[in-house]
């Protein structure tokens, strides 16, 4: 308050928001923290690892539901999304649908606590993570992926749908680097790059 001379309502407001985004916490007292961020690329690692192990986890807890009505939306987006003309997809876009499709898996959890771990971690990728650039058919390879999974879990074939998560997430955390040298034969990419 003193800092930024405004008033007590304004600073518990501002910090309701922090916490619900899953920024800062409050410990006992009037004392508030700041949350892990992903801030840094060991954070990003982390958070992909954290990622790994938690959204097939909530795909193959007993209990997952499918919601067909929020299925099918996000499919329409996806595919509109896929019909836009080559390197037009947009980062916010993108982030938007992907967003949509992840929550889409953490609300179907049947786990209460793996759905508010993963919400609030999404919650907290979507507030910290800035535009980026990643080629145009990474962004539909991703888009396809997520339809391949949505099919599966229509069909109730939840095993296969986390399965294909696992894979989903392992192309993702790719590093643009690593992404573009694909093509190359290993015998002539760079050892150090």
């Amino acid at each position: 308050m003193r800092k930024y001379k405004v008033s007590r309502y304004a600073v518990l407001n501002a910090l309701k928001i922090l916490s619900q985004d899953g920024i800062v916490a409050q410990l006992p007292g009037r004392t508030w923290v700041f949350q892990p961020l992903l801030d840094s690329p060991k954070a990003i690692d982390e958070s992909l690892a954290f990622r790994l192990e938690l959204e097939p986890q909530a795909i193959r807890t007993p209990g997952f539901s499918v919601n067909s009505k929020k299925a099918g939306l996000l499919r329409e987006r996806t595919n509109e999304m896929l019909e836009t003309r080559e390197g037009r997809i947009t980062a916010r876009g993108f982030m938007t649908v992907d967003t949509e499709f992840h929550n889409f898996i953490a609300e179907g959890s049947a786990n209460r606590f793996i759905r508010g771990s993963l919400l609030t971690h999404l919650r907290l990728r979507q507030t910290t993570q800035k535009d980026f650039s990643v080629p145009d058919f990474r962004l539909r390879q991703s888009l396809r992926e997520h339809l391949e999974i949505l099919d599966n879990l229509e069909r109730n074939l939840f095993e296969v749908a986390a399965d294909l998560m696992v894979l989903h997430l392992r192309r993702s955390g790719i590093g643009r680097p690593d992404a573009v040298s694909r093509a190359i034969p290993p015998l002539m990419r760079n050892p150090r790059s």
